[in-house]
């Protein structure tokens, strides 16, 4: 039997099918019974009561509850039994999206899941959310999102790039959707954040150049291949300069794929032959690049880059464009930051593995390719790790060989295309001159790949999305020293911790 209410023995009948939540005092101090939870067009709203008929009857004051508590628990058993019946019982009142839910969306999802960005739609508002409720407690449960997940094996030895929702959080999701994804009363303050309205902006205050690919903006087409376009900057670097930050911004996000800065010098026979029109993958020296999920500057907060630049150097932007089924227009632009040469107290030294030439069979979900990098040169210390790879890419490792040939498990965890995240270490790790990384990549040509387009397809390695690419970074830092040399070059940069 259901639990009765203070009005249990006033009542000529009662509906006992369901619990009737607490009563409450009415303006003449007479118990007034709350109404019940309905169903209503998918959403939780207060319905009318079940009770036929009843007579209302003076509240109990506190002091009477604490009376009957007292008078209960002296009683016999079975007295005590039925007392405890005229309890109240207190209704639980599920989550609402406005007081519960959306501020866990502000905190985790809505740096992408906004208008116009790399997201494939908004988590603003409620109208937003409520179609994709049920996926969203499905992707939370499971870690698939936020993307931005480091191996949780790892958590004492990666900062989290970003911060994910916590049990509790996932939870309040969960009993938000079971209950029917109830809206609630939105309160005053309940417009979208500001700061999370539109994508990220340029703060000229931050920036020292900010450099536009053109005047005017490249239209990608709505259908067709995925379009590689290159743009010389118009900027020339009169003198020497050291860049110690650097940034891309894409106008539209939905379309990039990914972008790169490249640097010229002016006699480069490579730069004539972009001036010409002629596309060319992998030309000149990298020191920029923007990727999905690389929705911040590679390095603020953690460092800066001593990239130097001579006099006479140039730079140009590849933009990887993808069609999204609409005619869409771009302008990305390349934000840089400089630094003074005394300012440079770190050396800087990166190893990259990169995997050209590879085919991987249909439905093979477990296809593997490994690589030991060269030597580090000095004594240093590991600080980062990146992979890159596309569709089929399902996870990465990076292990230590030291000069002895004994070797450690650094990282393995999954792999994500829509959020290319760097592993950061907390504190960087010693290791000895001669150590080497063993880099190991997997991909998922099943059908279980959720991200897979066609595990019936012979998959070869190039540029495309659909087709594969596998890099692998790991970066090191140590003291600055006068083998160094005096200027940095984009070939060997330094950098100055923060």
């Amino acid at each position: 039997m259901t639990p009765a209410l203070h009005c249990i023995r006033s009542c000529t009948s009662v509906d006992v099918r369901r619990t009737k939540p607490p009563s409450l005092l009415g303006a003449q101090g007479k118990v007034c019974p709350t109404p019940h939870k309905t169903q209503q067009r998918g959403r939780l709203v207060l319905g009318a009561s079940s009770v036929e008929s009843c007579r209302t009857r003076p509240a109990l004051t506190p002091e009477a509850h604490a009376n009957q508590y007292r008078r209960a628990t002296s009683a016999p058993l079975g007295i005590s039994l039925a007392l405890c019946l005229l309890l109240p019982v207190q209704a639980a009142t599920p989550p609402e999206f406005y007081h519960s839910v959306r501020p866990i969306l502000e905190a985790y999802c809505v740096e992408c899941h906004r208008p116009n960005y790399v997201a494939p739609f908004p988590l603003q508002t409620y109208k937003d959310v409520l179609p994709h409720a049920e996926m969203i407690n499905e992707v939370t449960k499971e870690r698939r999102m936020p993307p931005a997940q480091i191996n949780p094996k790892y958590a004492h030895s990666f900062a989290q790039p970003y911060p994910v929702p916590s049990e509790e959080e996932k939870q309040t999701i969960n009993e938000w959707v079971r209950n029917g994804a109830p809206e609630g009363k939105a309160s005053p303050n309940a417009t979208p954040s500001k700061r999370r309205s539109r994508p990220p902006v340029i703060d000229p205050a931050e920036w020292d150049l900010i450099l536009p690919m053109s005047n005017t903006p490249y239209t990608v087409s709505a259908d067709g291949d995925e379009d590689y376009q290159y743009f010389p900057l118009d900027h020339e670097f009169t003198e020497d300069v050291i860049i110690a930050d650097t940034r891309i911004f894409p106008s539209n996000y939905r379309v990039v794929h990914h972008a790169g800065a490249y640097v010229f010098h002016e006699d480069d026979a490579q730069r004539v032959a972009i001036k010409a029109n002629k596309k060319k993958h992998g030309i000149g020296v990298p020191f920029a690049a923007y990727v999905p999920g690389n929705v911040y500057s590679a390095t603020k907060g953690l460092y800066e880059l001593g990239i130097g630049l001579k006099a006479g150097s140039k730079i140009t932007l590849q933009v990887h464009y993808q069609p999204i089924g609409v005619e869409q227009q771009d302008v990305t632009t390349l934000a840089i930051r400089l630094m003074k040469e005394e300012d440079i107290v770190k050396s800087f030294e990166g190893k990259i593995f990169l995997k050209s030439t590879f085919k991987i069979a249909p439905h093979d979900n477990d296809f593997e390719l490994s690589g030991l990098s060269t030597p580090f040169a000095s004594d240093t210390n590991l600080m980062i790790f990146q992979t890159h790879m596309h569709y089929r890419g399902a996870s990465s490792s990076f292990s230590l060989v030291e000069p002895g040939g004994a070797e450690t498990l650094l990282y393995e965890g999954p792999y994500n295309f829509y959020w290319q995240t760097r592993l950061v270490l907390k504190k960087p790790l010693p290791i000895k001159k001669g150590s080497r990384i063993r880099f190991r990549a997997r991909f998922d040509n099943s059908k279980d790949n959720r991200l897979n387009p066609d595990p019936t397809a012979w998959v070869e390695s190039g540029q495309g999305a659909e087709q594969e690419m596998c890099i692998l970074s790991a970066f090191a830092v140590r003291d600055r020293t006068e083998d160094d040399g005096k200027k940095p070059s984009v070939r060997t940069p330094q950098l100055k911790l923060k």
